[in-house]
């Protein structure tokens, strides 16, 4: 993940480095220094600075390869500096250098800031997800911060020195390297905080280990500084001692030098009375002005060996015998200036030699011997409260204050050319005890002392905060798995960087197994998983740990020890994100939802079996709340109702469509509905006679449903409508009284018909026999058609209940009219009835039998005539329709009353009376219905508007299948 964070340390980082190298390539420049008590940057210094800040770019970037090289080209930079400024320290004034040699010499602050920083980075690139690398990151990164902030402070605060020249300026670094560091530590510590790492013990972060260390690195720096501190100011008063020193050595050789060139310039070769002043003068003058002069020798003239004669003052002195070898030497050197010997004798003395030229040429020295502690008597007093002084001639020791043999520590040595250019006088300054005392104080040592105990008890006191603190948190959790046991709830923590889980013992044992000491890791937890729900499962957790959602909540299922799945429901969030904002650990809750799911999905099946029979059922059925308003209806009601659901939704259950203009159907409900609310179910069958859909008889229930209280909440109304069953009882009824009659008039008929026949034979015998003349002549037509009506009777009475079969297979629709007709009209000619007949959109055959298609005219225009008044006029009409064959008959009658319409198919059921002609037994009509339903048509009857009675039938032109007969 790229770190916004991140990436502005690296540029800030990087941008300190490009400031620390134009700072040191212009060194006189304000851009160096913004601050005078710190030193001037350091090229090698924003080199390292820059490695590191590349290294941090890399890192934020993602860049693996790049983080390695610039990540370890910092720390090797690093490392060889210190080993430098360890081993080969240069000299004081060289971290400004430019060379090739002094970039690899960093100010050391600089350099253990460049290597820390670059282990720091290494340690995640090189040890991904191991703790280690957590420590050394947050160790390095701590140290680093704390060093630079400390050392920035005390500088600019003075504790650690303001001078920017000082002798241990090589230990500091220029503000724009502190800031750096200062950056880079901070980066340090972030990262540790955000690593991706195996989950620590509790109580065992690496933030008490960072931070004990920091502080001991940083302890034992400011002291180093301090000591090097108080050195710098004590070697800051030798270097003005040591010059004061030297300058007053010069004024007391000068002032000695130039008073004896002046006695030599006085001496006048061979003249007795310079030899006396002379004598007077060195005996007098020079040694009351001069009083460390010891003996003064000079050649006074030649004796009589040849050998220059010299003269020493006081003559009884010791040294006369070393006086006059150095007369003769300094004469056999004809030195024309002055010249110090120094003693081997470690006497402190030494020996000025001056030439006596007085106005001739330098022919002859003068030579004294000069107590050193007379001479520097002023000097060596002076200096004893504060350094011991030792002073050398030509590197030999002439003199040395007391306390100063053998103190070669802290040394500060002062060369002096008198005459210039010729004899070296040097001085050296070494600090007295006391000088020592008052420069180094306890300071250092306290800051050193106190300083390493807190870096050892800071990170103990971290470690018992983080125990107690993850004690306590443990603690709080073992109480909150306590009282989630009692339910089914459990708690759980995810490890994002480590991706592991730990969840309660609670979620364990109710899934049968044994709980597991600690986190396992999120594979071993996802093979638990169910496939299908496994991909959905990691996809949430990962948005949530990505910011993509707020939440984590979850649905799925987890196989437990026994096989079985058990249901969980999971809901948490993230609780602690990484200063870059990764995701660190998640905290929720889990709870097992099995049993309810188990009662849901048995719920559901009940609901959808219950919805299958509910909306499968053929009969209404609809669902009343308490007060009897239809809360819904299956799409049956729906239907019979002839409305969609939001017709009939808060309608009372008794004014519904289907019942409305029923008084009957509205007390049965209301009572049922009294009754439901009493927990008693009612069932009962009503007769809705003034209903919009027409006469209804309905079968009625009423059935309460009552809650886990036994409170009612619903009725359940069932309505079947039971008309067609009840008209069909009464037709079965009907026929099978029928059926009695037929068998036995067929009975009667049978018994009849062979008598008949009989008499019918006999009677033509008879008839022929009578004349016509026989007075009784005339009975014998009435005789003969009497008896030809018995056998129409009879053969009628046989065919109500056997229908003979009917031949051919179809008729002629104009010859079948046509013939009944005209045998009609002219059986009724006394009638005067006319039949007008309409056939223009008949077929012109129909495959029906011919003797069908003529009984069923001959009765229905013969009904019509003997309903019809006299000259009336039958309208008979055929036509197809849809592959359906009409034929109505209309007759100007009074019509059928309506209490015998709906019996008027009924064998023996006739509304002829006996003026009627052709009054029969009532057989007719019901030949007809029974021929025309057996070929699967349909005749009707109903009063025409105009007046007189209307019989329509309906013949599929279509035979009907086998058995589809019927009466």
């Amino acid at each position: 993940m790229r770190s916004p964070t991140l990436l502005v340390a690296a540029f800030v980082v990087t941008g300190m480095g490009i400031l620390t190298a134009l700072g040191a390539a212009a060194p006189e420049s304000v851009l160096a220094r913004p601050l005078p008590q710190l030193p001037a940057p350091h090229l090698g210094a924003g080199a390292g600075v820059l490695l590191v800040g590349v290294a941090l770019l890399a890192r934020a970037l993602g860049r693996r390869r790049l983080l390695l090289l610039a990540a370890g080209l910092a720390a090797l930079l690093g490392l060889v500096s210190l080993v430098r400024v360890s081993w080969f320290p240069a000299p004081a004034g060289t971290q400004a250098a430019t060379s090739a040699a002094a970039l690899l010499q960093l100010p050391t602050v600089a350099a253990i800031g460049v290597l820390l920083a670059g282990l720091g980075l290494l340690a995640p690139a090189l040890m991904p997800r191991h703790r280690l690398a957590a420590v050394v990151t947050g160790s390095t990164g701590s140290t680093v911060a704390l060093l630079a902030t400390a050392l920035l402070v005390g500088r600019l605060s003075g504790f650690l020195g303001t001078t920017a020249t000082s002798a241990y300026t090589n230990v500091g670094a220029s503000l724009y390297v502190l800031l750096a560091l200062i950056v880079m530590g901070a980066s340090l510590i972030r990262m540790a905080a955000g690593l991706d790492q195996p989950p620590a013990p509790s109580g065992s972060s690496w933030f008490p280990v960072a931070t004990g260390i920091a502080t001991a690195v940083t302890v034992v720096f400011i002291w180093r500084a301090l000591v090097d501190n108080e050195s710098d100011r004590l070697a800051q008063e030798m270097e003005l001692a040591s010059r004061l020193t030297a300058a007053n050595v010069r004024n007391e050789v000068e002032r000695l030098s130039n008073g004896l060139e002046r006695v030599g310039r006085r001496y006048t070769e061979g003249s007795a009375l310079r030899d006396s002043l002379l004598t007077a003068y060195m005996s007098g003058l020079v040694r009351d002005s001069v009083q460390a002069l010891d003996a003064v020798g000079w050649q006074a003239a030649l004796g009589a060996d040849g050998r220059p004669t010299v003269e020493v003052l006081p003559p009884d002195s010791p040294d006369a015998s070393t006086l006059r070898d150095l007369v003769r030497q300094e004469n056999a050197l004809f030195a024309p200036a002055v010249r110090f010997h120094a003693l081997p004798d470690e006497s402190a003395r030494f020996a000025l030699a001056v030439p006596l030229c007085g106005e001739a040429p330098c022919s002859r020295s003068l030579a004294t011997l000069v107590d050193a502690r007379a001479l520097f008597r002023g000097l060596l007093a002076d200096s004893l409260s504060a350094v011991h002084v030792s002073i050398r001639l030509d590197g030999t020791l002439v003199v040395q204050s007391s306390g100063t043999i053998g103190r070669a520590d802290g040394a500060y040595t002062r060369d002096i050319d008198f005459p210039p250019g010729q004899q070296r006088w040097s001085v050296s300054v070494v600090p007295t005890s006391a000088t020592i005392a008052r420069a180094h104080s306890n300071l250092p040592n306290a800051v050193l002392v106190l300083g390493l105990t807190l870096a050892l008890v800071l990170p103990l006191t971290l470690r018992l905060a983080e125990t107690s603190w993850s004690v306590a948190a443990d603690g709080e959790r073992a109480r909150l798995n306590a009282a989630l046991e009692s339910a089914t709830d459990s708690l759980w923590v995810w490890s994002v960087p480590a991706n592991t889980l730990e969840r309660s013992a609670v979620l364990w044992k109710r899934l049968g197994y044994p709980a597991p000491a600690g986190a396992v890791p999120m594979a071993q937890w996802m093979s638990l998983v169910h496939p299908k729900d496994a991909p959905d499962v990691l996809q949430a957790m990962t948005r949530h740990a990505t910011g993509a959602s707020e939440l984590i909540e979850l649905e799925y299922r987890v196989q437990g020890a026994d096989g079985r799945w058990h249901w969980l429901v999971e809901r948490g969030r993230v609780v602690e994100r990484s200063p870059e904002g990764g995701a660190l650990h998640a905290l929720g809750i889990t709870a097992d939802v099995t049993e309810r799911k188990n009662a849901d999905a048995a719920l559901e099946a009940s609901e959808r079996k219950y919805r299958a029979v509910f909306d499968s059922a053929s009969q209404m059925q609809a669902l009343l709340d308490k007060e009897g308003r239809v809360v819904e209806m299956n799409p049956a009601g729906l239907v019979s109702n002839g409305v969609g659901r939001s017709g009939v939704a808060g309608a009372y259950g008794w004014e519904l469509p289907a019942f409305r203009g029923s008084v009957a159907v509205r007390e049965a409900l209301l009572a049922g509905h009294q009754r439901g609310l009493a927990r008693q179910s009612t069932s009962v069958v009503v007769r809705a006679e003034n209903t919009d859909m027409g006469a209804i008889t309905w079968d009625l229930s009423l059935t309460p449903i009552a809650d886990a209280d036994g409170t009612v909440v619903q009725l359940l109304l069932d309505a079947r409508d039971i008309t067609a069953r009840k008209n069909a009882e009464r037709a079965l009824v009907e026929l099978n009284n029928l059926a009695t009659m037929g068998r036995l008039t067929a009975r009667v008929a049978h018994e009849i018909n062979n008598p008949l026949a009989g008499i019918q034979n006999s009677f033509s015998l008879i008839k022929g026999a009578v004349a016509k003349d026989h007075p009784h002549f005339r009975f014998v037509g009435a005789i003969d058609r009497e008896i030809a009506r018995i056998a129409t009777v009879t053969r009628q009475l046989y065919e109500t209940y056997r229908h003979e079969p009917e031949s051919g297979s179809a008729a002629s629709v104009d010859t079948v009219v046509s013939d009944a007709v005209a045998f009609i009209e002219q059986v009724n000619r006394q009638s005067r009835v006319r039949v007008d007949t309409d056939l223009r959109s008949a077929p012109p055959t129909v495959p029906f039998p011919d003797a069908l298609l003529r009984r069923v005219i001959y009765n229905l225009v013969q009904n019509a005539v003997d309903a019809s008044p006299p000259e009336g006029t039958i309208y008979l009409r055929a036509f197809e329709e849809r592959g359906i064959f009409h034929l109505t008959v209309r007759d100007e009658g009074s019509g059928i009353p309506d209490e015998v319409r709906g019996r008027i198919f009924d064998p023996f059921m006739s509304t002829k009376g006996a003026e009627h002609r052709h009054g029969g037994m009532g057989l007719g009509l019901a030949l007809v219905h029974g021929s025309v339903t057996a070929f699967g048509g349909r005749v009707s009857v109903h009063n025409a508007p105009g007046g007189g009675s209307q019989f329509e039938v309906s013949l599929p032109l279509q035979h009907p299948p086998e058995g589809s007969e019927s009466t």
